[in-house]
């Protein structure tokens, strides 16, 4: 039986992010009124996202809302990672996996997880995750965990800030549906692994900071205005 299971992870076909997805263009039109009607999205700093090509948006963390916000924010289809209990429900596994929501492998949480992003960056996918691992219970942020510096080094692939203010007021941990609100989605300028400079840890700590001041829990250097190019 668990032999089956991996299999069927291994089956998962990984689509070609510029194919047709209907059920993602509508549910993003869905998802695009209500975030700019009923909560006031605002995006700056679209520009900075490539339209093509593999790379990797690593947002701050703070509601459930969050993954919709970036998608919607974002000038092209980004992939997701979720996790696999998900997938239990054959309807709503093929439901979000329509969503370019893309199941973790049952192996090992964090190499399933790096397994995984790597074949959708190679696929020339947009992968949003969210390095501090879970939503922050107070809005504050946490700290980034592992495995963010590995992708970026090893699919050679950018990654772009993002930082979600004003999601935490609207749609904290504990309320059941969210508040009328005012969302900002900002993106920064990519942050490419320099494998002559860069460390791991010193990688991770340069987007780190790039995520808080994008989010609005850090002052920028001096001369220096991430995503405040106006979408």
């Amino acid at each position: 039986m668990e032999t089956e299971r991996r299999d069927r992870d291994a089956e998962i076909e990984i689509r070609d992010p510029a194919g047709p997805n209907g059920l993602y263009k509508f549910c993003h039109a869905v998802c695009a009124g209500v975030m700019y009607s009923y909560l006031g999205l605002r995006v700056r700093g679209r520009g900075q996202v490539p339209r093509r090509g593999g790379a990797v948006i690593a947002s701050n963390h703070v509601s459930f809302m969050d993954p919709v916000a970036v998608g919607v924010a974002a000038p092209r289809p980004i992939a997701f990672l979720a996790r696999h209990s998900l997938y239990r429900s054959r309807a709503f596994g093929r439901l979000i996996l329509g969503l370019n929501a893309y199941p973790l492998p049952r192996e090992n949480a964090s190499t399933g997880a790096i397994k995984r992003a790597l074949k959708l960056l190679e696929a020339g996918w947009a992968v949003l995750v969210f390095p501090e691992g879970t939503r922050s219970p107070d809005g504050a942020p946490r700290a980034f965990r592992g495995g963010l510096a590995l992708l970026a080094a090893k699919a050679r692939v950018p990654v772009i800030p993002a930082g979600v203010r004003g999601a935490f007021e609207a749609w904290p941990r504990g309320r059941f549906f969210p508040r009328p609100g005012k969302v900002t989605v900002a993106f920064g300028p990519l942050i490419l692994y320099d494998g002559a400079s860069d460390t791991y840890d010193s990688f991770t700590e340069r987007v780190a900071r790039a995520v808080a001041v994008l989010a609005g829990h850090a002052p920028a250097a001096p001369g220096t205005a991430p995503g405040a190019a106006q979408s």
